[in-house]
């Protein structure tokens, strides 16, 4: 089934891929310079300030918005969606490579490559590639912003230093790198890297986590000081360690990332957070019952969201929360009262009637992808719920003003409240100003004119 993606709110350099350049107060279609497969499956959107990425899972990679920079390589800046190419200096083989991540800074954009013999069990001996191209702000491009800058707008991280550090020599060589996760705020960057020899009988790996960029406020794991460095412009280990337990490795299960705070939440469950904590945004003990399971974290700039669940066990949706802390400046707490900094989101149904799927924030709004309980095996009725900032219509409710309570916001309907468009999300991400739903549906696009 095609999917079909739809964004509105912030559009000042068509980073909505909407044709034009002018904000967008509801859900429009996204435009493409040409169609995409139908059998391709978009995965990953990533939004910069005023750029975006797409990424299909054959590998794709679509840019549009602003490429002033280079953060859309050499594809300058696009009203709509174009697929980004490349040649990378010093790879050989490349065509042997596919994009399987991408994120985004304020005018900067990540690519992570992988050599197709990497994608089995037992993969090759070659590392994952890193890219980064655009604005060098704070070394963000993992290389120092006072050296000269190449000709070309894209260039490789070395990540190779960090790997050496990290662990000896297997056979009198490293063990090859594999990026297992990559996330981004506004101006840092941390990896969680995965290095695994595969001639090791114990099938063993060690995980380490990379970070560079903006630094002064901890962010990248070093505490605030009066000697904090600004910048980290080299990729730098992160060390992380259990609390309240002996002294030791960390498995991350996933990271979220901030203006100035770092959010982590490890497999056992606990969450770790580092950085600003100006808007009460640092999150180390949720709220939530004991025995509540966190699934997810999220961020917006200077706040951080909990999705839990509590019993664990996935037979049983109907005991979620989303608790959230921080800023409240614009209702990001879902809550009009400015002096509020920490609070579990009501919302106005059940709990026992939707499952909560997914929680993301944009810069300073939440989104939040429901799914109706339906009988064991049934697929039921997807919405999208939303809240916060809306100066730029970001939430796709045909206004600008801010949003103090959790509100659907898809599907679209029309004065009779029936749908305007039918289909199951499958997919939402938000962004700076922006939100992006995609819908498997077999409603065909409308027809467009691409300038």
């Amino acid at each position: 089934m095609p999917t079909r993606v739809f964004s509105c709110g912030s559009n000042a350099c068509g980073q909505l891929s909407l044709t034009h350049t002018d904000d967008a107060h509801t859900f429009s279609e996204t435009q493409w310079s040409m169609p995409p497969p139908r059998d391709a499956k978009l995965i990953k959107i990533a939004c910069g300030g005023n750029h975006t990425l797409a990424l299909f899972d054959d590998g794709d990679l679509w840019g549009c918005g602003s490429g002033s920079k280079g953060q859309l390589g050499e594809s300058g800046s696009r009203t709509a969606f174009k697929r980004i190419e490349w040649a990378v200096d010093g790879i050989e083989a490349m065509d042997l490579y596919r994009v399987v991540d991408v994120g985004c800074t304020w005018e900067s954009s990540f690519v992570v490559l992988r050599h197709s013999g990497n994608d089995g069990d037992g993969g090759t001996n070659e590392d994952d590639i890193l890219l980064s191209m655009g604005s060098n702000d704070f070394g963000i491009l993992g290389r120092d912003p006072m050296r000269s800058q190449p000709d070309k707008p894209y260039g490789r991280v070395d990540l190779t230093q960090v790997a050496y550090t990290a662990k000896t020599l297997t056979r009198g060589r490293r063990p090859p790198i594999k990026i297992r996760q990559l996330h981004t705020g506004v101006n840092h960057i941390i990896l969680i890297l995965s290095l695994y020899t595969p001639e090791d009988q114990n099938h063993t790996d060690e995980e380490i986590i990379v970070g560079w960029g903006a630094a002064r406020h901890g962010q990248l794991g070093v505490p605030p000081s009066s000697k904090s460095q600004t910048l980290l412009s080299q990729p730098t280990i992160i060390r992380v360690q259990p609390p309240d337990t002996k002294p030791g490795p960390v498995r991350v299960q996933t990271m979220a990332l901030g203006n100035q705070h770092s959010v982590i939440l490890v497999e056992d469950g606990t969450v770790q957070s580092f950085g600003s904590n100006r808007k009460s945004q640092l999150m180390q003990t949720p709220s939530t019952n004991p025995s509540s399971h966190i699934r997810d974290v999220a961020c917006t700039w200077n706040g951080t969201y909990i999705h839990a669940q509590s019993p664990p066990e996935p037979e049983d949706w109907s005991r979620w929360s989303i608790e959230g802390c921080g800023s409240n400046t614009h209702c990001q707490l879902a809550t009009p009262d400015t002096s509020v900094t920490s609070r579990i989101v009501e919302f106005p149904f059940s709990q026992s009637s939707r499952r909560l799927v997914k929680v993301v924030c944009g810069s300073e709004h939440i989104l939040a992808l429901f799914e109706s309980v339906q009988e064991a095996g049934a697929e039921g009725e997807t919405e999208v719920w939303g809240w916060g900032w809306n100066e730029h219509g970001n939430l796709g409710l045909g206004h600008t003003k801010d949003v103090s309570e959790p509100v659907c916001i898809w599907p679209q309907r029309d004065s009779k409240g029936q749908d305007v468009e039918k289909g199951r999300v499958v997919g939402v991400w938000a962004g700076c100003g922006t939100s992006w739903i995609a819908v498997e549906s077999n409603q065909e696009s409308l027809p467009s004119s691409l300038a």
